[in-house]
Formats: structure tokens, C-alpha cells, sequence
């Protein structure tokens, strides 16, 4: 039986290997934190165009893959395991971000990924929300400054006048 050819990629979407290495470098920073995730398989990201989260512009997100999404994403990549998360991060936003910015995204958005111990000895990937409208540990390791939303919105700003948006 003949296949239907596969529709093109989707170029709003980038392989990010420079979030992938920031996020290794913060499982071997705070192991207690994310020393759970260094066992998880996550496909870094980023998209062009932004990012919405029940209603709302994000920097980032965080998303838990299961079922037919896990079965159809396994790859010598993964292990053949498939993805457990997929962290997409706003093109435009990181492109901006110095640095600092950039550890600050990957840590924030690293803090929604949670290894859930069972009584059997198995786990579950999970995702958690926020403590506040960021992570108390946070503000504790970047300060209390400006929140991600804040920023993100002003580097928004930035890139639509640029593109002559607004």
C-alpha cells in the first residue's frame, strides 16, 4: 500500500543544543534540585513566533510527552525510549537573552520537570506548577528582580517594533 508523503517540517521549530547544555550544566549544579532529570530524555526547542500557555505569552514551557506523542518521537536520539518532556523555548526571546537570562529560562522551566518516586519502586515523570509566579529557589539563586513574564514582554516589545510590529 502506498504511503502519503509526509507534509514538510514545521520551520517554526529549532533544535536548541544551547539549552540542552545549560540544562546539563544545572543537573550538575543543583544535583538536589535536578539530579533526577539527568536519567529524563528532553528535546530542547525553540519556536519561532511565541509561545501561549492558557491564554498567556510565555518565554518558555514545559511539556510532559505521553502516549501516541511518546510512541511516535522515539529515535536513536532518546534511546528509542521517546521523549519524557519537550521544553520549547520563544525564539525571539532567546536569541535576546544574554547569558544569565538564558540559565535563569532553562533553570525556570527545568523546575516544572519532577521524578515521582511510586511504592513499588517504578516512577512518573510528572509536571508541577508554580510555587508563585516563579519558584521560590528561584528568586533565592537569581534575585527577586523582574519575574520571566516581565522580562519576556519587554524583550517582546523590543523584537515586534523591531519587525515593525507595533
Amino acid at each position: 500500500m502506498a504511503r502519503e508523503p509526509l507534509p514538510p517540517a514545521d520551520k517554526r521549530f529549532a533544535t536548541c543544543s544551547e539549552a540542552a547544555d545549560i540544562a546539563t550544566a544545572l543537573m550538575k549544579e543543583y544535583p538536589l534540585k535536578f539530579g533526577d532529570l539527568a536519567t529524563a530524555q528532553i528535546l530542547f526547542l525553540t519556536q519561532i513566533g511565541g509561545i501561549k500557555y492558557q491564554g498567556e505569552r510565555k518565554a518558555g514551557k514545559m511539556e510532559r510527552v505521553t502516549g501516541q506523542k511518546k510512541f511516535l518521537s522515539r529515535s536513536p536520539e532518546n534511546g528509542d525510549e521517546g521523549w519524557d518532556y519537550i521544553m520549547t523555548l520563544c525564539a525571539d526571546v532567546w536569541a535576546r537573552a544574554d547569558a544569565q537570562l538564558k540559565k535563569r529560562i532553562v533553570f525556570h522551566e527545568l523546575r516544572h520537570a519532577m521524578r515521582e518516586e511510586k511504592d513499588d519502586g517504578s516512577f512518573n515523570w510528572k509536571i508541577i506548577g508554580h510555587e508563585i509566579e516563579t519558584f521560590h529557589d528561584e528568586v533565592e539563586i537569581f534575585g527577586s528582580g523582574r519575574d520571566l513574564s516581565e522580562i519576556f514582554y519587554a524583550l517582546a516589545e523590543e523584537t515586534a517594533q523591531e519587525k515593525g510590529k507595533v
